[in-house]
């Protein structure tokens, strides 16, 4: 019997192998023996290796995005700082492989669909600090310098740990008091106080 294949589905099993046992662990030949099929039949599907690991990369931060912009609904200022931070933790927890394909997306302008999933994120954190008294550039400053944050966090403190044992969560509390202490402060000297 003949496997129907599509780009989606060599992207999940990529996936779910980056997420089980890393990234360095998705290669071209190790997704086709999980979909059963030669090696050559991915080729109508992903152009190379290198495309494949920018899709995983895609789809990472589309799921970032996603995860993040649902925590943020219907919160403000420091409340929504806090949940898109434990959301972006989670994610990151979660879904280690696609968390670490992130770093794959390129922001480069000939990459529209990468960069633009990347701004997304931005953008994201951006409206998260509308509360606070900023102006429209300080504020995606400021967005970029949180996703620097919690990228950074995410990368050294959530990998291969539990993100409920206590030295996480409570490392990370410290983590977003520090980020929402500098936003006011930023917030308080753009407004003139």
């Amino acid at each position: 019997m003949r496997r129907t294949l599509s780009t989606q589905k060599v992207v999940d099993c990529a996936a779910s192998i980056a997420d089980e046992h890393g990234i360095q662990s998705v290669t071209l030949t190790r997704v086709a023996q999980s979909l059963g099929v030669r090696q050559p039949a991915l080729y109508r599907h992903v152009r190379s290796h290198e495309a494949l690991i920018r899709a995983l990369g895609l789809r990472g931060m589309t799921l970032l995005a996603s995860c993040i912009g649902e925590a943020a609904v219907g919160r403000a200022g420091e409340d929504a700082v806090r949940a898109i931070g434990w959301a972006w933790l989670k994610m990151a927890h979660d879904h280690p492989g696609l968390y670490a394909a992130t770093s794959q997306c390129s922001q480069s302008p000939k990459e529209a669909d990468e960069a633009l999933s990347g701004t997304h994120v931005v953008e994201i954190l951006a409206q998260s600090l509308t509360a606070y008294r900023m102006k429209e550039a300080e504020r995606k400053l400021a967005a970029r310098s949180i996703q620097s944050a919690f990228h950074g966090f995410a990368q050294l403190e959530s990998q291969d740990k539990d993100i409920s044992a206590p030295e996480i969560q409570d490392a990370f509390e410290i983590h977003l008091e520090i980020l929402c202490c500098g936003i006011n402060k930023v917030s308080l000297s753009d407004s003139g106080q």
